[in-house]
């Protein structure tokens, strides 16, 4: 490709990016909204877990803040190094909602399970607690999406490193040994990244699952539950998918990809979207399901302790 039709590509890609995160940015401010008008709504109500909640609204709020820093350099002149650091903001921003939207869920899914719980042995079932909300299981659950966002620090501050020394030294690599090693080092950390989101995504859908088995064992009606398998969990994994889709298609296709790029960026801002608007609608389910209306505990959703 000539230099001059890349230029003009690359320039076309970023407008469509731009097009993206406004979009994404706007959609995500109504739902950020409307996480704080349900909270404030329901603030006397006791069957709602808030801490939850809070946390979602937090990364609706930072998933809003990485889309602004990631559009503004993309439609304003700023030195290459500025470029690079609201990217790399941008990129860490988006890391902790790619994380920690999961983590959400299976927090969610400890307090459920907590929920059915108290509901067995209310009805003097004596059951035990189940294992997904049990504290080996809590605890691996958080170990993986704390390691998971760590490592997407690490790959995205890496890649930082790598872009700015490029550029000081005027677009010398150094010693071609050099090089390979860096290549080989992000490599790495791409595929260390892409198996664990991936891990995680399959841990949050059988998580779901297996607290939907246990409910249905005990006649435990969950709305809760049954809308987070329909709304978010099939985005979850559409956004592992599309990071190991990417990850196989960046080392079969070295160099510049805009379209694989841009579908990319569509593909997980859609699914970080829609995951955060499936955890919004269950405030809703919590809102208007009031555990005095059913005459059997096990029909009751209410939350039950917070145990996570």
């Amino acid at each position: 490709m000539a230099k001059g039709s890349l230029t003009d590509q690359i320039v076309h890609d970023n407008t469509v990016q731009f097009a993206f995160q406004v979009a994404w940015a706007a959609i995500t401010t109504i739902l950020f909204l409307l996480i704080l008008f349900q909270l404030i709504r329901t603030q006397k109500s006791t069957s709602i877990p808030r801490r939850p909640y809070y946390l979602l609204a937090l990364v609706a709020f930072l998933f809003v803040v990485s889309n602004v820093l990631g559009a503004v350099p993309l439609r304003t002149k700023v030195l290459i190094d500025t470029y690079l650091k609201m990217l790399l903001s941008s990129s860490m921003f988006a890391d902790f909602v790619r994380t920690f939207t999961p983590g959400i869920i299976l927090w969610l899914v400890h307090i459920r399970g907590a929920a059915l719980y108290e509901a067995r042995q209310g009805g003097g079932r004596g059951e035990g607690l189940p294992f997904v909300s049990q504290m080996w299981k809590r605890g691996i659950d958080w170990a993986l999406v704390s390691i998971t966002f760590i490592l997407l620090i690490a790959l995205h501050g890496y890649s930082l490193d790598k872009n700015l020394a490029f550029v000081r030294s005027r677009g010398h690599p150094g010693s071609g040994d050099r090089y390979l090693e860096e290549v080989k080092v992000m490599n790495r950390l791409l595929h260390g990244t892409a198996a664990l989101i991936l891990l995680l995504a399959i841990n949050v859908i059988a998580s779901l699952f297996a607290l939907l088995a246990a409910q249905k064992r005990a006649a435990f009606k969950d709305p809760v539950i049954n809308y987070l398998l329909i709304l978010a969990a099939p985005f979850v994994f559409i956004s592992a998918f599309s990071w190991l889709f990417f990850d196989i298609w960046s080392r079969t296709h070295p160099g510049y990809n805009g379209a694989s790029n841009l579908a990319f960026s569509f593909i997980d801002g859609l699914s970080q979207v829609s995951i955060i608007a499936g955890v919004t609608y269950t405030v809703r389910i919590y809102a208007f399901v009031h555990p005095a209306a059913s005459s059997s505990r096990l029909n009751q959703p209410s939350s039950g302790p917070e145990r996570a």
